[in-house]
């Protein structure tokens, strides 16, 4: 008799041993969770701050009109903006802007550090810079340098890439996008609105 109360008494701390394992798992998985989005939050929050709700911010776009299947000419991108304008209602959140902007999926040829050339894929970024989602470039930070690309062959690379792959201002990149290659001369390193990293 003793023996089976013995063992039911096993049974039943064991089965409280896994329970209480268990729960403690679970806070420990959310207070892990709850740590890991509020240093989130707080960047993200300072961030938004820095680049989009002041003079010299990116000016973050609030609607975005793609056209993945070709590429529109100057005049239907003043067509559509005036007709997105003409169409947008009277509310509290006004039509301030609107910009064509050309945005093109590419490679860039980068030579590693065994002399071997890489195909890097990237998206390139129409050279006008324009009012909208800007390129920002903040003087008081190390991760950014040079000036806004003005000519054709002028090119600002985001701080990402180019601190990954140790490209300065002065450098020139081969990029390609549609048929063939050209050289660019990197102008100017910053940081553009659709690429950063919220970490």
């Amino acid at each position: 008799m003793s023996m089976l109360l013995t063992k039911r008494l096993a049974r039943s701390l064991w089965r409280t041993k896994l329970r209480l394992s268990a729960v403690i798992l679970m806070v420990a998985v959310g207070v892990f969770a709850g740590i890991t989005f509020g240093s989130y939050a707080h960047a993200a929050a300072n961030l938004y701050e820095e680049i989009y709700d002041s003079e010299d911010g990116v000016n973050l776009p609030d609607v975005w009109v793609e056209n993945p299947v070709g590429i529109w000419n100057e005049s239907t991108s003043d067509i559509l903006c005036q007709s997105i304008s003409d169409e947008w209602p009277e509310a509290e959140l006004s039509f301030q802007n609107c910009e064509p902007r050309l945005i093109l999926n590419g490679l860039m040829y980068h030579t590693n550090s065994e002399g071997e050339e890489v195909l890097i894929p990237g998206v390139w970024h129409g050279i006008d810079e324009g009012e909208v989602d800007k390129v920002w470039m903040p003087t008081e930070s190390h991760m950014s340098s040079g000036s806004l690309a003005t000519t054709e062959t002028e090119i600002v690379l985001d701080s990402h890439t180019a601190l990954g792959m140790e490209i300065d201002v002065g450098d020139t990149v081969v990029l390609g996008a549609g048929h063939g290659k050209k050289h660019y001369t990197v102008v100017g390193i910053g940081f553009h609105s659709q690429h950063l990293f919220f970490s």
